[in-house]
């Protein structure tokens, strides 16, 4: 598994605990190694809106 996809199924796995905010820090790393990535920058839109942070998560789901 990649870095960027290791980074991605962590990611995933904070957002199932509840833990946002450790899932946005991953998947920014996974999209520093990998800009494009869109899954990566779709579970991020998506971590973002679980801060309540929806003008952030619309940015990015808009290149996605």
């Amino acid at each position: 598994m990649s870095p960027p996809k290791a980074l991605l199924k962590q990611a995933q796995e904070a957002l199932k605990r509840g833990e946002a905010d450790r899932a946005e820090t991953l998947l920014r790393k996974a999209l520093e190694a990998d800009p494009a990535f869109g899954e990566a920058r779709y579970e991020l839109g998506g971590a973002l809106m679980h801060l309540g942070r929806l003008d952030d998560a619309a940015v990015e789901l808009e290149v996605v």
